[in-house]
């Protein structure tokens, strides 16, 4: 064999293994590479992906705890962790001690489970509306963790003695019935003293007394009975006026009053020592009326068939 035929011979095998080698680089090792660098792509971008995830949860999570700590930490009621019957019993006798007529609790269930115990009462009895009003407005926004619910009222009317008088008196006010839940031992982190809360804005909270009493008559055909034996201004004898004070004399006998005092049925609001004259403010049912009283004025002209001074007398024909 020739050299140049073996010359040939080893370019074409050299050439055989070049092209074998490119063919199993490009066709077989370089799409394996490739797949392999495209899985790595796509778990790189998948690990990135769930980093932002986590980092965005991560976010909504603090801004949820935050707004959950402030509201915590501005939190006004409080829940014991320990309440006893007796308590309760006295914490609503303080509340009622004035402007009731009576007032009954009875214990209807008590709840004891591990996120939050509680006392259910049924309230009951009569009252002034306005002391009733403060009673609820107590219980709501005290403190204490109380709930009410299944209100009702009904007006009434009480007559009793005057203890200091021993004259019957009529008192306008309500028969009321509710429900009371009182909250206690809550789970663990609840149940807080009332230690380190922050104050409770007024603003924030209801009027503490009612600006309207909707059981009160606003007219009354009848009128109060003088328990308090106030002065009746429309029956007694206006006397005397000296300076600002005037003298009228009733079955009691002397007695003196000046402006804004109280008498039966309204106040004294003027005293004119000039004219010897006294104007008294009077509430009849709901009815305002104003009296003018004069010195002398006593006799059967100045009084109507009741015996109650006229604003004017009536002159003989």
């Amino acid at each position: 064999m020739t050299n140049s035929m073996v010359n040939t011979f080893v370019l074409v095998v050299l050439a055989a293994i070049v092209a074998g080698a490119g063919y199993y680089v490009t066709e077989v090792r370089q799409p394996e590479e490739i797949k392999r660098i495209d899985d790595q792509e796509k778990e790189v971008r998948l690990r990135y992906a769930k980093a932002e995830a986590l980092l965005a949860e991560s976010a909504e999570s603090e801004g949820h705890a935050d707004q959950v700590v402030r509201r915590w930490r501005s939190r006004y009621k409080i829940i014991p962790t320990t309440m006893e019957t007796p308590d309760i019993v006295d914490y609503l006798e303080r509340l009622t001690s004035r402007g009731f007529d009576n007032f009954s609790i009875t214990l209807k269930e008590a709840k004891r489970t591990p996120d939050l115990s509680s006392y259910r009462f049924s309230l009951k009895g009569t009252g002034y509306f306005r002391n009733v009003y403060e009673l609820i407005w107590h219980l709501e926004n005290n403190r204490e963790f109380y709930h009410i619910h299944d209100i009702s009222f009904t007006a009434t009317t009480i007559t009793e003695e005057n203890r200091t008088t021993g004259i019957q008196r009529r008192l306008d006010m309500v028969n009321f019935a509710m429900e009371l839940d009182a909250f206690f031992g809550g789970t663990e982190g609840i149940s807080t003293p009332d230690v380190g809360l922050l104050p409770v804005p007024v603003a924030m909270l209801p009027e503490p007394a009612p600006s309207h009493n909707s059981f009160y008559p606003v007219v009354r055909t009848d009128l109060p009975p003088n328990d308090r034996q106030l002065i009746d201004v429309e029956r007694a004898t206006l006397v005397s006026v000296i300076g600002m004070k005037a003298m009228f004399r009733d079955a009691l006998g002397l007695r003196a009053v000046v402006e804004g005092d109280e008498v039966y049925l309204g106040r004294i609001v003027m005293i004119d020592p000039s004219r010897a004259i006294v104007r008294a403010s009077l509430n009849k049912g709901g009815i305002t009326d104003v009296v003018d009283i004069e010195i002398g004025a006593d006799d059967e002209r100045w009084r109507d068939a009741e015996g109650r001074r006229r604003l004017a007398p009536i002159e003989n024909e």
